[in-house]
């Protein structure tokens, strides 16, 4: 097997909302769902800073990056990525 690589990342175009810097415990199910249901798709949007700007998208590919802000467990971002 081929070791795996970190890649500094984060959800494109929104913020996510924090909890005394913590996620949230709704944005943690939404996460672990989102894991145990899979598959998901990670998709590659832009990289601005060293930072590669992602959306992760469900089986079906709906966007959880679209979905958190539905929630409002997370806003959007007026700076790309």
């Amino acid at each position: 097997t081929a070791p795996c690589i970190a890649i500094p990342c984060r959800l494109a175009d929104i913020e996510l909302s924090m909890e005394k810097s913590m996620l949230p415990e709704r944005t943690r199910q939404m996460l672990q769902a989102l894991d145990a249901n899979g598959p998901f798709n990670i998709v590659p949007c832009d990289v601005i800073n060293d930072m590669l700007c992602i959306q992760i998208c469900d089986g079906n590919g709906q966007s959880l990056n679209e979905t958190l802000v539905q929630h409002q467990l997370a806003s959007r971002r007026d700076d790309r990525c």
